[in-house]
């Protein structure tokens, strides 16, 4: 599997001056819930996970085989807990994070994502 990341620049103001960051937004990983395996991409800011968002459709052609090792994530706008291994507890110190069809929302916009076979598949 091939492990996209974002990164975002964006300007912070600090006593005038115009300060950029850089931060991690995303990556694609798998991860197991309830005993399935989903591809995923998950959102992070700040060694926080905001949300784990599996992939909806998956690819079946040509090369790709996805549903050989990975479960399509059935429940349309469905979010629920998942509860993470304890050493990324360690690391984010949260007990659990939500995993599924959602979108991050902020003051002024909300940032969803659609993932590889999500693009051309009409029925998502």
């Amino acid at each position: 599997m091939a492990i996209d990341m974002l990164f975002i620049e964006y300007r912070l103001t600090v006593h005038g001056l115009h300060v950029y960051h850089i931060m991690k937004f995303f990556t694609d990983r798998p991860v197991m819930h309830k005993n399935v395996a989903y591809n995923c991409r998950v959102l992070v800011l700040n060694k926080q996970i905001l949300l784990i968002r599996p992939k909806m459709s998956l690819c079946d052609q040509g090369n790709y085989r996805e549903p050989r090792w990975f479960t399509g994530w059935s429940e349309r706008r469905k979010v629920e807990d998942h509860y993470l291994p304890g050493i990324i507890k360690s690391i984010t110190n949260q007990t659990t994070v939500p995993i599924g069809d959602g979108v991050i929302a902020t003051r002024d916009t909300c940032i969803g994502s659609e993932i590889c076979e999500e693009l051309w598949t009409s029925d998502r």
